[in-house]
């Protein structure tokens, strides 16, 4: 989608197997671009199965190997795709935060007929929703995502911020590296250095904020479950009735940015 849309887009994965080469062919596939009738460009490198998951932390050097090169990085666990339409969701969103407020994405995994990690969590108290310029945003108790985005001049300030461009280590590897190191939250404390950063996801409307979702494919085979939508519906209703009894108590009041948590 994005070499398609005019990006100059590279891909590099980090594996610890062989691909077989219909794997290969399968990915060249799906990497070509109509618009050019030229492939995106890839690099597949192979690591020692040594790593283990600290395999998660690697492509810290990838990006900061290409960090001059490219306007935008992405990492992404391998279940967990990240389209064009969360790209552009993303830059248009982060244009207007500030701070230390940064958009994200919620995942959402199925398990047995029912849905972990979903906007479902929205429902669970307490709700913390964010106004920033005036604007609502909700801020997920659990932050992880399995994946980050950020362009070129975050990932230098976050390099200054945080050493986001070593490769850290910890107990929760995986989940650190891929989110948890980037936005603040119960899950990653203790871990240093942290970048201090609230994850936030826009609830202007329900459609807005289903562009912010992530399905987790490791876990939805044969299609997305009703429950998974009935999930996201409420999530999105218990978010929206805290913004309402927020107003309700700050009726004349000029709002500003402000932070308010229902219990």
């Amino acid at each position: 989608e994005m070499c398609e849309f005019g990006w100059r887009v590279h891909v590099i994965i980090h594996t610890t197997v062989e691909w077989p080469a219909e794997v290969i062919r399968r990915v060249e596939e799906a990497l070509r671009c109509s618009a050019t009738a030229n492939f995106s460009t890839y690099t597949i490198e192979r690591l020692d199965p040594s790593e283990g998951n600290q395999l998660s932390t690697v492509h810290r050097w990838a990006v900061r190997d290409n960090v001059n090169l490219f306007d935008f990085f992405v990492y992404v666990e391998d279940d967990t795709p990240i389209s064009l339409a969360h790209i552009v969701g993303f830059l248009w969103e982060q244009q207007h935060m500030s701070g230390s407020y940064l958009p994200g994405f919620q995942r959402t995994t199925v398990f047995y007929n029912t849905t972990f990690f979903s906007l479902k969590e929205g429902t669970h108290k307490p709700i913390v929703v964010v106004r920033s310029r005036g604007r609502w945003y909700w801020s997920p108790s659990n932050p992880h995502q399995a994946s980050w985005t950020l362009t070129r001049q975050q990932v230098e300030l976050m390099q200054q911020r945080c050493n986001f461009l070593s490769r850290p280590r910890a107990r929760q590897i995986r989940e650190l590296a891929s989110s948890l190191q980037l936005y603040s939250s119960r899950y990653s404390q203790g871990f240093r250095p942290h970048c201090r950063l609230r994850k936030l996801l826009p609830v202007d409307s329900e459609v807005v904020y289903h562009r912010f979702v992530l399905p987790h494919l490791t876990n939805f085979r044969g299609g997305y479950p009703r429950s998974m939508f009935q999930s996201l519906a409420e999530g999105y209703t218990a978010i929206r009735r805290c913004i309402a009894a927020f107003l309700r108590l700050n009726v004349s009041a000029d709002l500003g940015d402000t932070v308010h948590v229902c219990r």
